[in-house]
Protein backbone atom coordinates (compact mmCIF):
# COMPACT_ATOMS: atom_id res chain seq x y z
CA UNK A 1 0.00 0.00 0.00
CA UNK A 2 1.39 3.36 -1.01
CA UNK A 3 1.32 6.44 1.14
CA UNK A 4 -0.08 9.80 0.20
CA UNK A 5 1.58 13.24 0.21
CA UNK A 6 -0.41 16.50 0.12
CA UNK A 7 1.04 20.00 0.14
CA UNK A 8 -1.11 23.11 0.06
CA UNK A 9 -0.55 26.77 0.78
CA UNK A 10 1.38 29.69 -0.65
CA UNK A 11 4.94 30.99 -0.84
CA UNK A 12 6.28 34.48 -1.44
CA UNK A 13 9.94 33.84 -2.25
CA UNK A 14 10.73 37.56 -2.65
CA UNK A 15 9.54 38.51 0.86
CA UNK A 16 10.45 35.05 2.22
CA UNK A 17 6.99 34.42 3.63
CA UNK A 18 5.15 31.11 3.64
CA UNK A 19 1.99 29.48 4.91
CA UNK A 20 1.57 25.83 4.04
CA UNK A 21 0.27 22.50 5.24
CA UNK A 22 2.12 19.27 4.54
CA UNK A 23 0.33 15.96 5.10
CA UNK A 24 1.95 12.58 4.62
CA UNK A 25 -0.28 9.64 5.40
CA UNK A 26 -0.07 5.89 5.33
CA UNK A 27 3.64 5.41 4.66
CA UNK A 28 5.33 2.26 5.88
CA UNK A 29 7.40 3.18 8.94
CA UNK A 30 9.63 0.13 8.47
CA UNK A 31 11.31 1.85 5.51
CA UNK A 32 12.31 4.73 7.80
CA UNK A 33 14.19 2.42 10.18
CA UNK A 34 17.60 4.04 9.54
CA UNK A 35 16.25 7.23 11.13
CA UNK A 36 15.06 5.61 14.36
CA UNK A 37 17.65 2.83 14.56
CA UNK A 38 19.20 4.65 17.53
CA UNK A 39 16.30 3.37 19.67
CA UNK A 40 15.39 0.21 17.81
CA UNK A 41 18.53 -1.50 16.57
CA UNK A 42 17.11 -4.60 14.90
CA UNK A 43 13.62 -4.82 13.42
CA UNK A 44 13.88 -8.60 13.06
CA UNK A 45 14.67 -9.04 16.75
CA UNK A 46 11.83 -6.67 17.64
CA UNK A 47 9.58 -8.74 15.34
CA UNK A 48 8.04 -5.61 13.77
CA UNK A 49 6.64 -6.53 10.40
CA UNK A 50 4.94 -3.26 9.48
CA UNK A 51 3.56 -0.02 10.87
CA UNK A 52 1.91 2.98 9.26
CA UNK A 53 3.13 6.52 9.80
CA UNK A 54 1.18 9.76 9.38
CA UNK A 55 2.83 13.17 9.49
CA UNK A 56 1.29 16.64 9.44
CA UNK A 57 3.08 19.97 9.53
CA UNK A 58 1.61 23.45 9.69
CA UNK A 59 4.32 25.71 8.27
CA UNK A 60 4.37 29.46 8.81
CA UNK A 61 7.08 31.89 7.89
CA UNK A 62 7.56 35.63 7.88
CA UNK A 63 10.68 37.56 6.86
CA UNK A 64 12.73 34.40 6.38
CA UNK A 65 11.88 32.94 9.84
CA UNK A 66 10.00 29.66 9.48
CA UNK A 67 8.21 27.65 12.15
CA UNK A 68 6.81 24.21 11.41
CA UNK A 69 4.49 22.67 13.99
CA UNK A 70 4.73 18.94 13.37
CA UNK A 71 2.58 15.99 14.41
CA UNK A 72 3.60 12.36 13.91
CA UNK A 73 1.27 9.43 14.49
CA UNK A 74 2.18 5.74 14.35
CA UNK A 75 -0.67 3.35 13.60
CA UNK A 76 -1.37 -0.25 12.64
CA UNK A 77 1.77 -1.83 14.03
CA UNK A 78 1.89 -5.52 13.12
CA UNK A 79 4.34 -7.90 14.74
CA UNK A 80 5.63 -11.10 13.24
CA UNK A 81 4.07 -14.08 15.02
CA UNK A 82 6.22 -16.35 17.15
CA UNK A 83 7.12 -19.69 15.64
CA UNK A 84 5.74 -22.75 17.40
CA UNK A 85 7.86 -23.37 20.48
CA UNK A 86 9.68 -20.04 20.16
CA UNK A 87 9.80 -17.85 23.26
CA UNK A 88 9.61 -14.07 23.21
CA UNK A 89 12.97 -12.42 23.78
CA UNK A 90 13.61 -9.17 25.61
CA UNK A 91 14.50 -7.40 22.33
CA UNK A 92 10.98 -8.02 21.03
CA UNK A 93 9.13 -7.29 24.29
CA UNK A 94 10.56 -3.79 24.81
CA UNK A 95 9.15 -2.22 21.59
CA UNK A 96 5.76 -3.77 22.29
CA UNK A 97 5.70 -2.52 25.87
CA UNK A 98 6.73 0.94 24.65
CA UNK A 99 3.95 0.82 22.05
CA UNK A 100 1.42 -0.03 24.77
CA UNK A 101 2.78 2.69 27.08
CA UNK A 102 2.53 5.36 24.38
CA UNK A 103 -0.99 4.23 23.44
CA UNK A 104 -2.08 4.46 27.08
CA UNK A 105 -0.74 8.01 27.31
CA UNK A 106 -2.54 9.23 24.16
CA UNK A 107 -5.97 7.62 24.42
CA UNK A 108 -5.11 4.69 22.15
CA UNK A 109 -2.81 6.55 19.75
CA UNK A 110 0.95 6.79 19.45
CA UNK A 111 1.76 10.41 18.65
CA UNK A 112 4.52 12.95 18.96
CA UNK A 113 4.40 16.72 18.52
CA UNK A 114 7.43 18.89 17.91
CA UNK A 115 8.42 22.24 16.43
CA UNK A 116 11.08 22.99 13.83
CA UNK A 117 12.42 26.54 13.61
CA UNK A 118 14.60 27.37 10.61
CA UNK A 119 15.31 29.94 7.90
CA UNK A 120 13.62 29.90 4.52
CA UNK A 121 16.77 30.76 2.57
CA UNK A 122 18.78 27.99 4.29
CA UNK A 123 16.32 25.45 5.69
CA UNK A 124 17.80 23.04 8.20
CA UNK A 125 15.94 20.24 9.81
CA UNK A 126 16.99 16.91 11.10
CA UNK A 127 16.04 14.03 13.27
CA UNK A 128 17.08 15.83 16.46
CA UNK A 129 13.70 17.59 16.92
CA UNK A 130 11.93 14.26 16.63
CA UNK A 131 14.43 12.64 19.01
CA UNK A 132 13.88 15.36 21.63
CA UNK A 133 10.09 15.00 21.31
CA UNK A 134 10.42 11.24 21.78
CA UNK A 135 12.61 11.64 24.86
CA UNK A 136 10.25 14.29 26.30
CA UNK A 137 7.33 11.93 25.75
CA UNK A 138 9.09 9.18 27.68
CA UNK A 139 9.93 11.60 30.52
CA UNK A 140 6.31 12.80 30.59
CA UNK A 141 5.10 9.21 30.69
CA UNK A 142 7.30 8.47 33.66
CA UNK A 143 6.22 11.60 35.55
CA UNK A 144 2.47 11.06 35.09
CA UNK A 145 2.64 7.31 35.47
CA UNK A 146 2.07 6.49 31.80
CA UNK A 147 4.69 3.75 31.97
CA UNK A 148 3.82 1.71 35.03
CA UNK A 149 5.64 -1.31 36.34
CA UNK A 150 2.38 -3.23 36.80
CA UNK A 151 1.48 -2.68 33.13
CA UNK A 152 4.84 -4.07 32.09
CA UNK A 153 4.51 -7.11 34.36
CA UNK A 154 0.91 -7.65 33.38
CA UNK A 155 1.67 -7.77 29.66
CA UNK A 156 1.33 -11.39 28.47
CA UNK A 157 4.73 -12.63 27.36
Amino acid sequence: MLGKVELSGWLDSFRKDIRATLKISGIDAVYLHPYYSYWLKDLDQARIEKARLNFTSEIQGLDNNVTANCHVELTDMVRKPLEIGESEEKASRIPMLSWIGFKNMDQGKVELNFVIKTKMDSPQFGFNNFKMAFEDKIAKGRSIGGFKLQDTLGFPA
